[in-house]
């Protein structure tokens, strides 16, 4: 990266001189016309941080911290490697709530809901390097164990206060969905990423789980995700 970015810096003044020349520009015209080429080319190939890294591990430690009922966290790793101008990521997310509804001097079904998937996204910066803003195509496989319901609602008014066995059950569900967001890479190797998904499950039932509303994924068919403090290293 350093020698080309010495052989380009080398080869602006002969470019500019030779159009200047089939252009008859003045000795003022001549230097703008340097200055304005060498600024294109250290925007052009200086911002390129990932330049000898092969790929990231991040995560977003936030979500621990406000762990309460409900906990999650996500993470993921990223190839960069495969294609210089996009990015590969492998983005995972983790979430479970322990609920224990209670109304008056009787306990209420116990809601918990478990929730695990992995997403495989195409990144493709619209830049000229791998920074910035990036627009995402992805799939999403999901696992979710819950206690079967009719509806969000189902069990509530019931007071047992234990899950029959028999009404556990998990469900496998495979979504498509596009995305858009931003990137900040620095040399050192330390980067920040925010961005937005949208999309819909294709294949597995849809609500099929009572007390899923504790969920981020509200075990529908729809697919929404923010993300604004997912921080990670470059290697």
């Amino acid at each position: 990266m350093r020698m080309n970015f010495i052989l380009m810096a080398a080869l602006v003044p002969m470019m500019a001189t030779a159009e200047d020349a089939k252009t008859g520009a003045t000795d003022s015209e001549k230097i703008d016309s340097l200055l304005v080429m060498q600024k294109q080319v250290v925007r052009t190939i200086k911002n390129d941080p990932l330049a000898d890294k092969s790929f990231g591990v991040e995560a977003n430690l936030a979500r621990l911290l406000l762990a309460t009922e409900f906990t999650s966290f996500s993470g993921g790793v990223s190839l960069f490697a495969l294609d210089r101008n996009a990015e590969i990521a492998l983005p995972f997310y983790y979430g479970k709530s322990e609920s224990h509804l209670e109304s008056g001097d009787a306990q209420l079904s116990n809601v918990d809901f478990t929730e695990i998937t992995q997403d495989i996204h195409y990144r493709y910066f619209l830049g000229n390097t791998q920074n910035g803003f990036y627009l995402s195509a992805f799939s999403r496989l999901a696992w979710l164990d819950g206690v079967k319901g009719d509806n969000e609602f189902d069990g509530f008014l019931d007071t047992a206060n234990t899950n029959p066995p028999d009404r556990r059950s998990t469900e496998a569900k495979l979504g498509l969905g596009v995305g858009l967001g931003y990137r900040i890479f620095s040399y050192k190797g330390l980067y920040w990423g925010c961005g937005m998904s949208f999309g819909r499950y294709v294949l597995g039932e849809n609500d099929k789980f009572r007390g899923a509303f504790f969920s981020l994924d509200n075990d529908e068919k729809f697919i929404f995700d923010v993300e604004l403090l997912k921080f990670g290293w470059a290697f």
